[in-house]
């Protein structure tokens, strides 16, 4: 068992942002604030990446978490502890996840030009959206004022 007066620091990552690893230190709190989006977070449901009791320790483990985080890794970094590299969530930011077609159909409207409804519908069947999906989805766009129609058969973002 540890020394009640033994300091003890923790590398987290904040679960809400998945942008900011940050050294806590473990003082028997319930919460703490993520330095990046603000938010409160249940310090005993966070998942520990690394945990110390010598800050220069848990400076580097903090360090090489954040590098590969941030899509630097180990190549720019020379690591003097080991952090395990399963363990580091890949941000969804530079995952390719598929588009909604709401997204892909206001990619097509440039801003501030009128774009027919033969363009976009020959635009859409190259990305996978069917004509009853292109459809219903330009009458949400139109019913949720993302777009509009000039004049019949073309729209424009509003």
């Amino acid at each position: 068992m540890t020394n009640s007066r033994e300091r003890h620091y923790v590398v987290v990552v904040c679960p809400k942002c998945r942008v900011q690893s940050q050294i806590v230190e473990d003082t028997g709190q319930k919460t703490v604030r993520c330095q990046n989006c603000g938010a409160n977070l249940r310090f005993r449901k966070l998942r520990q990446f690394h945990n110390s009791t010598d800050l220069q320790e848990a400076i580097l483990a903090r360090t090489k978490l954040q590098a590969s985080i941030s899509g630097e890794g180990a190549n720019t970094i020379s690591p003097t502890i080991e952090v395990e590299d399963s363990k580091i969530k890949e941000r969804t930011e530079d995952k390719a996840r598929p588009k909604k077609p709401v997204e892909l159909i206001l990619s097509k409207i440039p801003p501030e030009e009128t774009v027919s409804h033969a363009d976009l519908k020959s635009h859409t069947e190259l990305l996978g959206i069917g004509e009853e999906k292109l459809e219903a989805t330009l009458q949400k766009m139109l019913e949720s004022g993302h777009i509009y129609e000039p004049k019949s058969g073309f729209y424009r973002r509003a």
